[in-house]
């Protein structure tokens, strides 16, 4: 069904069409079909010149990788997530996606992450005098 609407619509559909199907496909496991789908997805937003659907791809490729045992794809794509999110100002999904970059970077043997998160929690919160 995913497929067939991603043939069906435009260019942002496509792209919620081939995110779904990517996520479908992860959780079966059929994980090489669902990077297939990222990838498809992925240029896609590139084409739409939408940071923001860029940034949901990047999402997406970073959990199929932490769930396919990628750790380092996972780590690489939601490197790119936060930056897109902190480009647009998007401070809820910065810091989520900060987050889940030091978590993933415990997990790989990489502190700096968890500091970086420290770091910018210190300079997101607001100082209560």
């Amino acid at each position: 069904a995913h497929t067939r609407h991603a043939e069906l619509t435009d260019l942002d559909g496509d792209i919620v069409a081939l995110l779904n199907c990517a996520l479908v496909l992860s959780a079966l496991g059929r994980h090489e079909e669902a990077t297939e789908m990222n990838k498809r997805a992925l240029r896609a937003a590139v084409r739409t010149s939408s940071l923001a659907a860029e940034s949901v791809v990047c999402a997406n490729m970073a959990y199929a990788g932490e769930h396919s045992g990628e750790l380092e794809t996972a780590r690489l794509c939601l490197h790119r997530h936060q930056q897109l999110v902190s480009s647009l100002r998007d401070r809820r999904a910065e810091g989520d996606a900060q987050l889940a970059l030091g978590e993933l970077e415990v997990q790989l043997g990489i502190t700096q992450g968890a500091l970086d998160f420290e770091e910018w929690l210190g300079k997101s919160l607001p100082l209560k005098k």
